[in-house]
């Protein structure tokens, strides 16, 4: 079971050294948690991303190509990194002092330690 204290105080943890935010949400863009993101843009953030993963993944589809692994935004201040765990998108906000390989390595991070709580959370949905 994913307790969400516990994932709350992780995400906090991998959140340093750059990265301002990390959100998980569904691909519909609804919001399961987050961390450091001002609670009133989170809702429009979670639905841009989710937008633009599901745009990616059918255009992919339509080509036959394989699956998506991760998108990363440049922005002016910053730069997004998402990428889809089960059927959770997990999207990390990192300002432009970190690098682009730390907040890969990040994500893969996350990825990988929340595989599989997050594949027991969709499952059972």
């Amino acid at each position: 079971m994913l307790r969400l204290r516990a994932l709350s105080r992780y995400l906090d943890r991998v959140r340093t050294g750059g990265v301002e935010s990390i959100m998980l949400f569904s691909t519909e863009g609804i919001l399961l948690t987050q961390s450091g993101i001002d609670t009133g843009n989170v809702k429009t953030a979670a639905a841009i991303v989710s937008n633009v993963w599901n745009m990616y993944q059918k255009q992919l589809q339509l080509n036959e190509s394989e699956s998506l692994q991760e998108i990363i935004v440049e922005l002016t201040n910053g730069r997004l990194v998402f990428t889809r765990v089960a059927s959770v998108i997990i999207c990390i906000y990192g300002s432009k002092e970190i690098s682009l390989a730390l907040m890969r390595a990040k994500m893969s991070l996350l990825a990988e330690n929340l595989h599989e709580p997050l594949s027991l959370l969709t499952a059972s949905n």
